[in-house]
């Protein structure tokens, strides 16, 4: 594949943009929309008008391996277009209340729950909520892997209504419910049984990481995990996922990460909180968070909560959540066993 071009002239910048936002509201990644399913007539348009495009350094066209490349600049933007809803809270506020003003009323704008509406009372699909006659889609938890939220979706949409349920919508996917879709995926993680057992006697402070085997689809990954036993019967648990950088001078500007927290209740076995967020750390800070544990970690970093759920969570349930959030981390299942 040859190198990106420095310079992209304005009429490609807003072809690509266009391309991302129509990829984001379609709810498909890139790579789908080029490779399997190019039925949108807006987005075949776009596509054709940059298949046509030669660039010395690119090749935009899509009967050969280079198709590849112009699947990564609209990927980029894609997360680009992400990164900006989940570090600019009002940029973010801004185009819910365009899309949907009844829902930007509901939600909150403060605090640490920014960017969140309680949906627990609203009837939920596998994939989205009802906001009157609007279907709400969640946030990706990966800025520019649109589908990074659909297993998550399917447990959380499904969490008995007796739970407080919060979530960050999509931005990018509200819609009238007659246009809304639902797409359903099966997927197998295998780890190690959870030992409860272990949690329920636990009196201190245990901290881990994992270090995939090198497969490409996670190498070098990072995952770090702490159980902290807090006052009372309270133990705090809490996770994040480090993506890799081939070295330190690639690190991009802003480094995203996805980071679980919970609180869990020895005395009746269930987790009474659980929140969802992504972590945004400029390049300087991701470098020192990389030498660090969640116990001796900073936290130099914009946050953009994901999810939240209150109320008596079984541990089973909460596992499945864990493992969809973490989706690709092919040792997600094991995080909760020491």
């Amino acid at each position: 594949m040859r190198n990106f071009p420095q310079i992209l002239d304005d009429h490609v910048k807003a072809l690509i943009h266009e391309l991302a936002l129509e990829c984001c509201q379609d709810g498909d990644s890139p790579s789908t929309r080029f490779g399997l399913r190019t039925t949108h007539k807006r987005f075949n348009s776009l596509a054709a008008q940059l298949k046509i495009i030669d660039y010395p350094l690119i090749s935009f066209d899509l009967s050969t391996d280079e198709h590849h490349t112009a699947l990564i600049l609209v990927d980029n933007e894609v997360g680009r277009l992400h990164l900006k809803m989940m570090s600019s809270p009002e940029a973010y506020l801004a185009q819910i209340q365009q899309r949907a003003p009844d829902l930007a009323e509901q939600m909150t704008s403060t605090g640490d729950d920014a960017g969140l509406v309680d949906i627990s009372s609203w009837p939920r699909k596998r994939l989205w909520a009802e906001c009157g006659n609007l279907a709400v889609y969640l946030t990706p938890c990966i800025p520019g892997s649109l589908n990074a939220s659909w297993p998550l979706s399917g447990t959380i949409f499904q969490s008995p209504n007796s739970l407080k349920l919060k979530i960050r919508p999509d931005p990018y996917r509200i819609c009238n419910i007659d246009s809304a879709s639902e797409t359903f995926e099966l997927s197998l993680t295998h780890g190690k049984k959870f030992n409860q057992n272990w949690l329920n006697q636990l009196k201190g402070t245990e901290i881990a990481q994992h270090d995939p085997d090198g497969t490409w689809q996670c190498k070098g990954h990072t995952t770090q995990y702490i159980w902290e036993r807090l006052d009372g019967s309270e133990v705090q648990f809490a996770c994040e996922e480090l993506p890799h950088f081939y070295d330190r001078d690639s690190i991009p500007s802003v480094a995203c990460t996805r980071f679980l927290h919970g609180i869990y209740d020895q005395r009746s076995g269930v987790l009474t909180h659980y929140d969802g967020a992504v972590h945004m750390y400029s390049s300087p800070s991701y470098q020192r968070r990389l030498d660090l544990n969640l116990k001796s970690h900073f936290k130099d970093y914009a946050k953009a909560k994901i999810f939240r759920i209150d109320g008596s969570i079984p541990l089973d349930s909460a596992r499945y959540i864990l493992s969809d959030f973490f989706r690709w981390n092919s040792v997600a299942s094991e995080y909760f066993t020491p």
